[in-house]
């Protein structure tokens, strides 16, 4: 479903032609992504019955990111716009199964956590390259502020259409 989800937004907007390899790379992608939201949800002891709508989040938070990356090229708008899906998604989940937010949104923000770049940030102190390893941090924070400030707008967002009046 979101391989053809994909395939569509990429058909629909501007009529791009759809590249196969690029397609089955974004749906490993996102399979991946979902991978990991369950083996995070399994790590903390996520309720049995709460995994799959914890796998779909943050499956929806990296297509919606890898959507954002493919067509604006900004990594932080994209670690944004993925973390208010997920957000709002996770709020979906815990009213329909009325349990608490934090058990669908900590596993849906997992595979946009840029462990990589602090890796990467980290590695470059260890060389000595401290301009890289500036850099680095520095778009870590930024992606990580981006995912919070995200997720937060998410709550708001979500919260503000459902009050009650």
């Amino acid at each position: 479903m979101t391989l053809a989800l994909l395939g569509l937004c990429l058909d629909f907007m501007g009529g791009l032609v759809v590249d196969m390899q690029k397609l089955l790379r974004y749906g490993l992608q996102v399979v991946a992504a979902g991978v990991a939201a369950l083996g995070y949800g399994v790590l903390v002891n996520v309720p049995a019955r709460s995994l799959p709508m914890g796998v779909f989040t943050g499956a929806l938070g990296w297509t919606v990111y890898l959507a954002v990356v493919h067509f604006f090229g900004n990594k932080i708008s994209a670690s944004f716009f993925a973390a208010v899906c997920v957000s709002i998604s996770a709020a979906i989940w815990s009213r329909k199964q009325r349990t608490p937010i934090i058990v669908y949104l900590v596993p849906g923000i997992i595979p946009l956590v840029p462990g990589a770049n602090a890796y990467y940030a980290m590695q470059a102190f260890f060389r000595d390259d401290y301009n890289l390893g500036i850099q680095n941090l520095a778009q870590t924070l930024f992606l990580a502020g981006a995912i919070a400030m995200g997720s937060i707008a998410g709550a708001m967002l979500f919260g503000g259409m459902h009050q009650k009046k």
